[in-house]
């Protein structure tokens, strides 16, 4: 075995290796900068996944509150606690009774399935606030029917109460009497309830109005609605139309829809390839107007200049060197600012000089604008 001579063995020397110490004591505190914060990141990251883990398992445990309880008072802005509780799992899903916290005399039925909550409280509502009226008149000309639903996801419980409010008369000419009782249900209804789910009905013979009272309209806009959706139905079956005055049906009655020419040409919207589709005016019965979304007409007009915004879509127009600006609620047109479902009337506030024919016998709307 080779040995190394004693005299080629330098003795060491420290100082010699003083730049290697530096060396290791610069990588040591590097790695010590780097190490501590990645270990205290990793603690970190552990407690916040332990912790997720414990909320959602208490949000999990917590669903049958939360689905409940709290949308029923989102829903109807009043407190509620739960009565009593037929589940079928450990998820929490069943049937519930419910009541609110301030009538106790009420208990809806709530079905929770996981994430989806049914319930019937509007309903019962409404039949609890209607039994207690003290309007002899108006409830002994309505009619209350009381159905069952069973729930399409349990269907061993039969808990959807339903409710057919009504009022039966035999003919046209009571329409506008029996309206101005249905108008008054709403109202009591809406001012006992709040949140409206259960519409009164007219019905004449076999015909079931479909007039539902959830609009805003007064009393005097829905008896046009009632009376105008009979005379419709009548003409639809082809029944027989005698017993209601001509002056009446022409007062009341007109074409649902008018398809739209403006300066000689008929107005088109897109459709598929060899197929017409006209755009239309639409009649608004409790309104006695019809009514059109105006930039059909703006794109058909060579002396307007319509204005974009940035995603090419039309915000306003310009003409005879006024700009208007379309607005998507009635409430703020105003001076320059136009809704775009314009009443067709109101185009001459707009276009001076602007001539409409109505020409109802070949359903036709003539509009010219120069």
């Amino acid at each position: 075995m080779y040995k190394v001579p004693k005299e080629k063995i330098k003795e060491f020397n420290k100082e010699d290796y003083k730049s290697v110490d530096k060396f290791v004591k610069r990588l040591t505190t590097t790695m010590k900068v780097i190490l501590v914060p990645s270990f205290i990141f990793s603690i970190l990251l552990y407690l916040f996944v332990f912790i997720s883990l414990i909320l959602m398992f208490k949000s999990f445990t917590d669903e049958k509150s939360i689905n409940i309880v709290k949308e029923l008072e989102r829903n109807y802005d009043k407190k509620f606690t739960i009565v009593s509780e037929e589940l079928i799992d450990d998820s929490d899903n069943g049937l519930y009774k419910v009541s609110p916290k301030d009538n106790k005399d009420i208990v809806c039925n709530v079905v929770k399935y996981f994430g989806e909550v049914q319930e019937d409280y509007g309903k019962l509502s409404v039949k609890y606030f209607i039994d207690k009226w003290d309007n002899a008149e108006i409830k002994y000309a309505m009619t209350i029917e009381e159905s069952i639903e069973n729930d399409r996801f349990f269907n061993k419980y039969p808990i959807y109460t339903k409710y057919d409010i009504y009022i039966d008369i035999e003919d046209y000419s009571q329409i506008e009497e029996a309206t101005r009782k249905l108008y008054e249900i709403k109202q009591y209804i809406e001012g006992n309830v709040g949140k409206y789910l259960v519409y009164p009905r007219l019905r004449i013979n076999e015909y079931w109005s479909t007039v539902y009272y959830e609009k805003d309209y007064n009393v005097d806009q829905y008896i046009r609605y009632e009376k105008y959706e009979y005379i419709d139905y009548l003409k639809r079956e082809n029944k027989d139309l005698s017993e209601i005055p001509i002056e009446e049906i022409e007062n009341v009655y007109f074409p649902r829809s008018l398809k739209v020419i403006v300066n000689g040409k008929n107005i088109s919207i897109d459709s598929p390839e060899g197929y017409e589709n006209y755009t239309v005016a639409k009649y608004n019965a409790p309104e006695g107007v019809y009514r059109i979304d105006i930039r059909y007409i703006l794109n058909n007009l060579d002396n307007v200049e319509i204005i974009d915004n940035k995603a090419g879509t039309m915000k306003g127009f310009r003409y005879n060197g006024i700009e208007y600006e379309l607005v998507f609620s009635e409430d703020k047109a105003k001076r320059n600012k136009v809704y775009y479902n314009i009443k067709i009337d109101d185009l001459k506030q707009i276009f001076s000089g602007a001539e409409i024919e109505y020409d109802y016998q070949n359903s036709k709307l003539n509009i010219n604008i120069l």
